[in-house]
C-alpha cells in the first residue's frame, strides 16, 4: 500500500548505511532501530520515489549466505544484505497495486525458474513476523521438499538476523506442521545466552513486549504456519485453511496442486468488518511446475475474470526508463509474469543508478537523495540471445517445449506442459479454443433403430458434458456426429473402414467420482475426402440408466459397422450379449498376447487394465499427438504439414490432453486409446479399409486439397505419416 505520509529520506539514511549506537547506550540504541522499524511499516520516498515497508525491510533487514569472492578469487560464503534488482522492483510495484485496490485483491505471480522467487516468499514471511507482532503467517505448499525451500532462507535468516532481534527465537520444528513456529523471547534461553556470550538482555526487547516483566517464561511475537496439501490429493487437505485467522498467506508452487477448496475456505478468515480482506494472499509458482491442476492457468491468465490483482506491463512500463522493460506481453490481463529475461540463469545484471531506472522529472534535491543508491537491471538483448541459442542447439522438440516453459517469454508459456504431460498440451487448447470459436463441434443427436433395422439421427437439445473434471452425479448426453458413415446402409462398409474404443464406469450414478462413459468411433484412411484417420463420432455421459448409454453406444457400432476393442467392462459385454451383439467386440487375446505375453487375463470383456496395456494405448495417442500429417498444399504445390493433434475435434478430449498427469482420471483419453490400439492391430495384420486407393497426381486435385486444407473443416488431402521420435 502507498503511504502518501511515507518519510521522505535520502540513501546515505539507510540502515544498511548507518552504524548502530552500541547496545549499552539503551535509550539511543533503541531510538535507533525504531526508527528503522518504524520504515519498515511506513514505507519511505526516496528522491520522490515510493519504496514500501517490505522493500525498505529486504533491503536493509534482510540477510542470507551469498556466494562472494574474497581478495584471492576464492568463493567464500558470506552472511549480506541482498542486492536491489529490478526483479525486486517489479514485485514491490506489483504488491503496491495489490494494495491499491480497495478490495485487496489476491496476487498471482507466475513465470521463469530462478526469479529467486523462494527468498522473495522468505523475506515476506520474515517481515511479516520480525516487524509486525501477533501476525500469524501461512505458508501452503505442494509438498515438503517445496515449502522446505521457503524455510532453508528463513533458517539462514535467523542465524543472521539484526542485531535488534537478537532476543527473538525460532521455537518448533517445521516439520511438526500440525502446531505453528513461534518467534518469541525465551527468558530461560535469553538468561543462557546471556552467560555464554557474555551479554546483556537487548534493550529493544522490553519495548517489543509490554508484559516483559510478567511471570511467563516465553513471550510469542508472532507465529509461522505450515499446511501441506500434498499435491491436494487428500481429501482432508480440502479444508485446511478453515478455522484460523491469517495475516499472510502464501501459496507456494500454486501449479502444483488444485487450491480452488482452500481459497474458499480461507476467504471468510481473511474478511473483516471494513469490507476489504485483512492481508494480500500471494499465490505464486513458476514455468512447467504444473503437474496437478489448471487452476493456476485459468485464475492467471485471466486476472479480471478471476478477480484477482492484474499487472498490466504497459502501465509498468510507464515509470520506468525507456527501454527498461521493453517486455511486450500479448495478454495483458494477467497476474505478475516475470519473463525469462529476469532469471539468475540468463547471466548477471546491469548496475546503474537507480534515478536512471525511474522515469520522472528530478529536482536537485531528489537526486542528492539517491546519490549511491544503485539497482542491477536486466539485459534485455543479451538475456534474449543466450535463451535463443540455448533453444536452437536442442534437436527434441519436447526438450524445447520444455526449455521454453521453464523460461517463458510469454505467460502462456508457463502452462505448455503439465508436469509430465507427454502430450503437446499448447496445441490441445489453442485446437480446442479454435473448434470452439468457429463451431466446429459436430451435431447432437440421440440414435433410435426403427423395426426394420433402420438406423435415425433424432436432434436433440442435450448437450455434451463441459466439466472438466466431471462434477459427478448423473448426466444424459447426446451423439455426438462429426461426419457420418460413407454409407447410410451399414453392410456396404467395408471391414475395418471404422473402429471404436470404450472405458465405462462402475456404479450408475455418483455424487464425488469424476467419471463417465466415454465411446468413440474411428474413422481409418479411406478416400481422399472426408475425415481420415480421424474420430468421427463421439459421446461422453453418465445416464441413471446405464442401460441407455450402452444402447447409445451399440446403435453407434451398427451405424458405421464399427468393431469395438473397450477397456475390460462386464456390464457392457453383458450388454452386447443379451442384444446379440457380440459380433461388434473385438478379438482382445491377440492383442493382448502382443501386449502382455504370457498374460492369462480373462479378455471376453475386453481389453484387461494394468500397467502394460495403459502405456501401451498412452504410447499411440502420444504418437498421433506429435505425428506430423499433410494438410494440404500451397500455391507452390508443396506440402503443407500440422501436428496430428489438431485432427481431434472434441474439444473435452482436448482438455483432457491438455490437463493429462500421471495417476489422474481421464476416460475419453483412455477411450481414444483404446481404439488407436485396435487401429494399430489391424495396420500390423494388414487389414486396409480401402483397396481401391486414390491419389492425387494432378495439379487440379491438389489445387482443390489447397484450398480444403483446413484440417478443423474438412481434413482434406492424403495424410502420410512422419512420426517423431519421442
Amino acid at each position: 500500500m502507498i503511504n502518501k505520509e511515507a518519510p521522505a529520506i535520502k540513501y546515505s539514511d539507510f540502515l544498511i548505511n548507518q552504524t548502530p549506537p552500541p547496545m549499552e547506550k539503551d535509550k539511543e540504541y533503541v531510538k535507533f532501530y525504531l526508527k528503522h522499524i518504524e520504515y519498515c511499516k511506513s514505507g519511505v520516498t526516496v528522491g520522490g520515489i515510493y519504496l514500501s515497508g517490505w522493500l525498505y525491510w529486504h533491503i536493509n533487514f534482510f540477510k542470507l549466505t551469498i556466494d562472494t569472492f574474497d581478495d584471492y578469487g576464492n568463493i567464500v560464503p558470506r552472511i549480506q544484505n541482498l542486492s536491489f534488482r529490478d526483479n525486486e522492483f517489479l514485485l514491490d510495484y506489483s504488491l503496491n497495486k495489490a494494495y491499491d485496490d480497495k478490495r485487496r485483491l489476491p496476487l498471482m505471480i507466475f513465470g521463469t525458474r530462478r526469479f529467486a522467487k523462494s527468498v522473495f516468499l522468505a523475506s515476506r514471511i520474515a517481515y511479516k513476523s520480525f516487524i509486525f507482532q501477533n501476525s500469524h503467517s501461512v505458508i501452503v505448499g505442494a509438498s515438503s521438499n517445496d515449502i522446505n525451500n521457503i524455510t532453508k532462507y528463513i533458517d539462514e535468516f535467523l542465524s543472521a538476523k539484526p542485531d535488534c532481534f537478537s532476543d527473538l527465537r525460532k521455537v518448533g520444528n517445521w516439520s511438526k506442521t500440525s502446531s505453528d513456529i513461534e518467534i518469541a523471547y525465551s527468558k530461560l534461553e535469553a538468561s543462557k545466552v546471556a552467560r555464554n556470550e557474555g551479554r546483556r538482555k537487548n534493550p529493544l526487547t522490553k519495548h517489543l513486549f509490554s508484559d516483559i516483566n510478567t511471570s511467563e517464561s516465553k513471550l510469542i511475537f508472532s507465529r509461522i504456519a505450515i499446511r501441506n496439501l500434498e499435491h491436494g490429493q487428500t481429501k482432508s487437505k480440502e479444508e485446511i485453511l478453515a478455522g484460523i485467522t491469517p495475516t499472510e498467506v502464501i501459496f507456494d508452487e500454486c501449479g502444483k496442486y488444485s487450491y480452488k477448496n482452500q481459497w474458499l475456505a480461507l476467504q471468510p478468515a481473511i474478511s473483516t468488518n471494513l469490507g476489504v480482506y485483512r492481508t494480500i494472499v500471494l499465490f505464486v509458482g513458476t514455468g512447467g511446475d504444473v503437474d496437478m491442476s489448471k487452476d493456476a492457468e485459468n485464475y492467471f491468465l485471466d486476472a479480471d475474470g478471476s478477480n484477482f490483482t492484474r499487472i498490466d506491463p504497459t502501465l509498468y512500463q510507464k515509470i520506468v526508463q525507456d527501454g527498461m522493460f521493453p517486455l511486450e506481453q500479448k495478454n495483458t490481463n494477467t497476474g505478475l509474469f516475470v519473463p525469462r529475461n529476469m532469471s539468475l540463469e540468463g547471466g548477471e545484471k546491469k548496475i546503474i543508478p537507480f534515478n536512471d531506472y525511474v522515469k520522472k522529472t528530478y529536482s536537485k534535491d531528489d537526486l542528492e537523495a539517491l546519490e549511491g543508491f544503485n539497482i542491477q537491471v536486466t539485459d534485455w538483448k543479451g538475456t534474449d540471445e543466450y535463451f535463443d541459442n540455448k533453444l536452437s542447439t536442442l534437436k527434441d522438440d519436447l526438450e524445447k517445449v520444455k526449455q521454453t516453459m521453464y523460461y517463458p517469454s510469454q505467460p502462456e508459456d508457463c502452462f505448455l506442459v503439465k508436469g509430465n504431460n507427454p502430450f503437446p498440451a499448447e496445441q490441445a487448447k489453442k485446437t480446442r479454443v479454435s473448434l470452439e470459436e468457429n463451431g466446429l463441434l459436430g451435431e447432437y443427436y440421440t440414435l433410435s433403430q426403427g423395426l426394420d433395422g433402420t438406423i435415425y439421427y433424432n436432434p436433440t437439445d442435450l448437450i455434451p458434458i463441459k466439466d472438466f473434471p466431471f462434477k459427478g452425479g448423473s448426466y444424459d448426453a447426446p451423439v455426438v456426429i462429426l461426419e457420418k458413415p460413407i454409407f447410410s446402409e451399414p453392410s456396404e462398409i467395408k471391414y475395418g473402414t471404422y473402429i471404436a474404443g470404450f472405458d465405462g464406469y462402475k456404479i450408475n450414478s455418483s455424487e464425488t467420482t469424476d467419471s463417465v462413459g466415454s465411446f468413440y468411433i474411428f474413422k481409418r484412411s479411406v478416400g481422399i475426402t472426408g475425415y481420415r484417420n480421424q474420430i468421427v463420432a463421439h459421446i461422453a455421459s453418465r445416464p441413471k440408466d446405464t442401460n441407455s448409454f450402452y444402447r447409445q453406444c451399440l446403435l453407434l457400432l451398427k451405424a458405421y459397422n464399427a468393431e469395438l476393442l473397450p477397456e475390460f467392462d462386464t456390464n457392457l459385454h453383458n450388454y452386447l450379449n443379451n442384444n446379440n451383439a457380440l459380433g461388434y467386440m473385438a478379438n482382445c487375446q491377440s492383442v493382448v498376447e502382443m501386449v502382455v505375453p504370457k498374460s492369462v487375463a480373462n479378455t471376453t470383456c475386453g481389453l484387461p487394465s494394468n500397467t502394460r496395456t495403459k502405456a501401451h494405448y498412452l504410447e499411440l495417442v502420444k504418437s498421433y499427438c506429435w505425428e506430423e500429417v499433410e494438410v494440404g498444399y500451397d500455391d507452390d504445390g508443396s506440402a503443407i504439414t500440422s501436428l496430428g493433434i489438431e485432427r481431434i475435434h472434441d474439444p473435452m478430449l482436448l482438455e483432457e490432453i491438455e490437463n493429462y498427469r500421471p495417476n489422474g482420471n481421464f476416460d475419453r483419453i483412455a477411450a481414444f486409446g483404446h481404439a488407436l490400439v485396435w487401429h494399430d492391430h489391424l495396420n500390423i495384420r494388414g487389414v486396409q479399409a480401402d483397396e481401391q486407393k486414390q491419389f492425387v497426381q494432378n495439379k487440379e486435385a491438389r489445387e482443390i486439397l489447397s484450398n480444403a486444407r483446413n484440417i478443423r473443416n474438412t481434413n482434406s488431402g492424403k495424410y502420410r505419416r512422419r512420426v517423431r521420435k519421442r
